[in-house]
Formats: structure tokens, C-alpha cells, sequence
């Protein structure tokens, strides 16, 4: 039996979708094929180290502002917990397999918002899944992995813990690469998993990307921000982390936010760029090379593209 911890979003998810249909915004686009959520869950529960999963299709509102600009819609969720004795053999290709499983879903909704995937354990917390997403998503993947940003328009938000990575990638990019919703579902491999602990990985330097445009008290800027990385020793990263930003494929400038190890947070984890030219109106077509070079305990960041990771 799936303990009740994974499935209180599920439930409340079921009994909110059954007025959708009746609401402002969305419009259903039911299609035969896929598999039914339970369907799903079940797959995964028959694969050696999974100890549950859930998967639901979830609503969500956004009020906007005021009233102004709302809009509905419904998302897929799919949430597996492993063993802490067992680990994923390879990110991508269980990447892969859970993102086409979670592209199954069809419980008589059609999905409009993001694919979201929530993985409990498995592979160390400080894992790739960045890397794992473009091999499966491509350069343009755009993922979020802030619960926060995720779930922010839910009524009722999955209670993800400190084990779980969210792993939460809009709909068309789902659609680009596995086409049109519902797949089929892919027939789940046995070796996704093996036995043994995940093992430790270093964190990366700095991640956790956010671009920001500011336009007002006649200053024109674009600031981008980061978070520093903690060891597994609990230290900060205090390396310098160079920003070279372009617009389109013109390079605006460059910035460095310098480190400090005097610093309990290791030194500035912010650069901007300000000038009667700064594209801030223009954040959309902003894109950022970011380079944070490796220290002991810390992996290298040389990151090309880069917008927001929200």
C-alpha cells in the first residue's frame, strides 16, 4: 500500500478536477490512447527498488492581477519514491522512461501547463538532472526544479521533502519530443534500478539562474542571480563566477561577482548590468554564459544559454 503521504495532492487533485470542465480558461481536449494515472502508478511499483509512486493529473488557477489575465489549466504529475538502498542506474534514460510514463497520463483531461516529475532518493541530491534534461529534451530545455515555482498555482501543493528533486518541464517541450499527448508509455526496464545507496556527488559551483530586468527611477538594468553552492562539508563555494551576457547573439558585456571566503556566504551571488542601453525591456531575447571555475569539493560551472532555471 502507498503511504498517505503521496497521495493527499492526488486526491484533492481528483476531486477539484471533476468542476473543471465547468470553469473559465481551460477547454478539454480529451483523446483516446495512454494510460489511466493508476495504470501508471502501478508500473512503477512493479519495478524492484521503487517502494510507491503516484501519478495524477493535477489543476491549477492563476488569478493574475486583479482578475486581469487569469487562466486554468491541468498539469501531470508523476511522483516515485525509491528505496534508500537502491539508486538509479543511469539519470537520462530513467529521465526519459518516467517523462514519457508521466506523457501517458490520461484520465479524461488533457494536459495545459507543465509535466511534472518528483523523484524521491535515488541519485544524490547535488545530481545533474540539468544534463540529464538536454540529453533528453535538448539545448532549450527549459526545467525548474523550485517546488515553489512548480506548484505555485496548485490548490493543493505535493509535500516535497528534502529527499525529493522536482523536476517540472512545460508541456510543449514534452510534446516536441515524445509528440502529441497521450503516448503509449514506455514498458518500464527492471535495470532502471540497482541495489546500493546512491553515491555522494560534489555540487556544482553556483546554480539556480535567474534573470531580471529593472526599468524605473530612470536606471535601465539586468541583473542576474545565483545561489552558491554548499559542499558536502557545509562550505560555500567563494570562487569569482564570471557573467557574460548577450542579447540575442550580440554580447552585451561581461561581469564578474567576486568570492570571498571571509564571507559566510561566499561572496556576491549577483552582477547587473545597468546603462541607458541595458536591455531590460528586452529580457525575453537576454541569455547568459555563465563560467564558475572548479574548487576542492565543488564541480566546475561552464554553462552557455543560460535565462532562469525558475
Amino acid at each position: 500500500m502507498r503511504p498517505a503521504r503521496l497521495l493527499t495532492a492526488s486526491v484533492a487533485a481528483a476531486l477539484t478536477l471533476a468542476a473543471l470542465t465547468a470553469c473559465d480558461g481551460y477547454t478539454n481536449h480529451p483523446s483516446d490512447g495512454g494510460r489511466t494515472s493508476a495504470e501508471v502508478s502501478a508500473a512503477f511499483e512493479a519495478l524492484p527498488g521503487v517502494l510507491n509512486a503516484d501519478a495524477y493529473t493535477a489543476p491549477w488557477y492563476n488569478p493574475g492581477e486583479g482578475g486581469l489575465f487569469s487562466s486554468r489549466g491541468v498539469d501531470l504529475v508523476l511522483w516515485v519514491s525509491i528505496h534508500p538502498e537502491w539508486h538509479i542506474v543511469d539519470g537520462a534514460e530513467f529521465l526519459r522512461q518516467a517523462a514519457r510514463a508521466a506523457w501517458s497520463i490520461n484520465d479524461g483531461y488533457s494536459p495545459d501547463g507543465d509535466v511534472t516529475l518528483i523523484v524521491r532518493r535515488g541519485l544524490h541530491v547535488n545530481h545533474d538532472w540539468q544534463t540529464d534534461a538536454v540529453a533528453v529534451f535538448g539545448e532549450d530545455v527549459r526545467l525548474s526544479r523550485d517546488p515553489d515555482i512548480a506548484f505555485i498555482h496548485f490548490d493543493t501543493k505535493p509535500p516535497v521533502g528534502d529527499d525529493d528533486v522536482v523536476l517540472s518541464i512545460p508541456g510543449g517541450g514534452y510534446e516536441k519530443v515524445f509528440g502529441r499527448w497521450p503516448d503509449d508509455g514506455p514498458e518500464l526496464e527492471s535495470g532502471l534500478l540497482a541495489e546500493g545507496a546512491p553515491q555522494p556527488e560534489d555540487p556544482f559551483a553556483v546554480s539556480d539562474f535567474y534573470t531580471s530586468g529593472v526599468l524605473g527611477g530612470g536606471e535601465k538594468c539586468v541583473g542576474v542571480s545565483f545561489r552558491r553552492g554548499t559542499s558536502l562539508d557545509g562550505e560555500r563555494y567563494h570562487g569569482d563566477v564570471t557573467v557574460t551576457l548577450f542579447v540575442g547573439s550580440r554580447e552585451y558585456g561581461q561581469a564578474v561577482a567576486r568570492g570571498s571566503s571571509a564571507d559566510e556566504n561566499g561572496g556576491e551571488s549577483r552582477v547587473d548590468f545597468c546603462g541607458d542601453d541595458a536591455p531590460a525591456n528586452l529580457i525575453g531575447d537576454v541569455r547568459s554564459n555563465v563560467f564558475a571555475p572548479a574548487m576542492p569539493g565543488f564541480r566546475e560551472v561552464d554553462r552557455t544559454g543560460v535565462s532562469s532555471d525558475w
